[in-house]
């Protein structure tokens, strides 16, 4: 799913992809810069194993949510840098230390349960859409164990020319912030 969906969304091509008994492992070029835009695509990378599961067994395993370092941890933390350490979230020009779920305020725990649903929802219809491709990459997988480039590179599906955009066409690099957003205001919940 990973591979597919960053292909999909015209992303760097992924460098190496392993499956192991004890989980599997895709490599992308570092991004060391986050625009909105890209966050919000590397959401849908970091969910698109999920997102694969559901597409081809009908429902997810415990493996995208397995621990600290799994797919769904780092789409959380991706959240949750988005809302309060990038000035791209709700709150605006904001920088606030990371918190653990166990102290995320209600209003937050609402709008990164939207992101991430948001994003397994874009990732999912990505692989519905392309469910032959899907197929054939897990086949390879499988198969081989470990891919590199050139090898993911022949999996994937051709990708249609992007539409031109206009020179006077007005483009939002991140949403416009709701004036209401309680933030980090104390005992703000809701």
């Amino acid at each position: 799913g990973h591979l597919l969906v960053a292909h999909l969304l015209r992303l760097p091509a992924a460098e190496r992809a392993i499956l192991s008994p004890a989980g599997g492992r895709v490599d992308f070029p570092g991004n060391p810069v986050e625009t909105f835009a890209s966050a919000q695509a590397r959401l849908r990378i970091l969910l698109a194993g999920r997102a694969a599961e559901i597409v081809a067994f009908g429902e997810p395993s415990s493996g995208a949510g397995h621990g600290p370092d799994s797919d769904l941890a780092l789409a959380t933390r991706l959240a949750l840098q988005l809302e309060l350490q990038w000035g791209m979230g709700d709150c605006g020009l904001l920088y606030a230390p990371l918190m653990d779920a166990t102290h995320i305020p209600v209003w937050l725990h609402t709008k990164l349960r939207a992101l991430l649903a948001e994003a397994q929802t874009d990732a999912i219809e990505h692989l519905r859409q392309n469910r032959a491709a899907l197929d054939r990459i897990a086949r390879a997988l499988l198969a081989e164990r470990d891919l590199d480039a050139s090898a993911i590179a022949a999996l994937l599906p051709p990708l249609p020319r992007p539409a031109p955009v206009a020179a006077n066409e007005n483009v939002i690099l991140f949403p416009k912030h709701r004036a209401a957003a309680p933030c980090l205001t104390p005992g703000a919940s809701a």
